[in-house]
């Protein structure tokens, strides 16, 4: 073997026995600084303690939001353990130091979407905001934690009309199982029951009665109408017959027509007529003289 030979495979078992030292410490970093990045997070952020009934699909790291952007992660999920008649599992959240001034009185749900991820998410809502000095603090505890269910099509809004809805449904559901389910209740359901029955029996008898008065005006009227078209019919022959009457007296040269043309004898006429009352008013005026004083006879 020459020289170059050995000196080569020197130097590959020198890099060798590095390499092999180098990813010993490597394994040794990682067994003893494993949570340096906890380390290092805890002193950029606050962690707050939240208990929930229960928190399917949150581990280590799962975002925690806050009107919809991340403020933080989950620190540490702790076992269930039972509190009370209840089990209760304990997160904890470690929320960045630039959101120290959330409101103490927030909403803290564990969000699950469909496809089995979850995420943590903070709700304020500033109607239910009491002490608005008084802000999330680290080492704080919230055992009010809640479940809820994150749509992409439907809005919370349009989920919790969703819910409203469906607890109005369930308790008019329990309402009427209650007052159908009392016997004196069922009696009388029969009882209307047997009414409703029986009006509908007399409303078919009436519109059958009405019915047959209807067919029997509708051939009353029809009767009434023809004997009015007749009397129209009539009527305007006999004003035909009458214009005609008048054309001819209007037109003719006979005593009634001369009359009516000539204006002359018209007033002549009307001056006789006159006269003539005057005449009677004499003669009424002198036989009332008479009545009263007698004939006087001159001799």
């Amino acid at each position: 073997m020459s020289d170059y030979q050995t000196k080569q495979r020197r130097r590959n078992m020198i890099v060798g026995v590095f390499v092999l030292v180098a990813m010993c410490v490597f394994v040794w970093m990682l067994l003893r600084f494993r949570d340096l990045p906890l380390v290092v997070s805890k002193l950029k952020s606050f962690n707050v303690l939240v208990y929930f009934p229960e928190a399917p699909g949150i581990q280590k790291d799962t975002p925690v939001q806050y009107c919809g952007y991340q403020i933080g992660s989950v620190a540490k999920v702790m076992p269930p353990k039972l509190y009370g008649d209840s089990h209760r599992v304990g997160v904890e959240l470690a929320i960045e130091k630039r959101y120290s001034d959330i409101p103490e009185e927030v909403e803290i749900f564990v969000m699950k979407r469909s496809l089995g991820s979850s995420f943590v998410e903070v709700r304020l809502d500033p109607s239910k905001i009491t002490r608005p000095d008084r802000f999330l603090m680290d080492n704080m505890v919230i055992d009010a934690g809640q479940v809820g269910m994150a749509s992409d099509f439907f809005p919370p809004e349009v989920q919790r009309k969703l819910e409203d809805l469906v607890d109005s449904i369930t308790a008019l559901s329990d309402n009427a199982n209650a007052i159908i389910g009392d016997g004196e209740n069922q009696i009388n359901i029969k009882k209307t029951i047997a009414s409703i029955e029986t009006a509908f029996s007399q409303a078919d008898a009436t519109m059958q009665s009405i019915q047959r008065l209807s067919d029997t005006s509708t051939e009353k009227v029809q009767i009434l109408s023809d004997k009015v078209i007749a009397a129209a019919e009539q009527l305007e022959g006999a004003l035909s017959e009458s214009r005609q009457i008048l054309a001819k007296i209007e037109s003719g040269d006979g005593t009634m027509g001369k009359m009516i043309n000539d204006g002359r004898l018209y007033e002549d006429l009307l001056e006789s007529s006159q006269e003539l009352r005057m005449m009677l008013e004499q003669i009424k005026e002198l036989a009332a003289e008479t009545r009263e004083d007698g004939v006087r006879i001159k001799l």
